[in-house]
């Protein structure tokens, strides 16, 4: 996990928050719990190291590859 970018994306979140507080006081609850929904996903993703994940395919290679002595058989 890379914590300067984990800081980067906190303060751009703080930031949109500061200059939008005004409109999203203005907007119905439904559109204010997306934007907040949105914003929160946006900053949990920051977490996570997407670039360096395994694909698919790797994910399921690890988990059914003890199996394959079974299934070649």
């Amino acid at each position: 996990m890379n914590k300067a970018l984990v800081a980067e994306v906190t303060i751009a979140v703080a930031f949109i928050v500061w200059f939008e507080r005004k409109r999203v006081k203005k907007i119905p609850g439904k559109e204010r719990t997306l934007f907040v929904l949105l914003l929160l996903s946006a900053w949990i993703m920051a977490f996570f190291d997407l670039p360096n994940t395994p694909g698919l395919a790797s994910v399921f290679d690890s988990l059914f590859g003890p199996l394959r002595p079974l299934v070649e058989e």
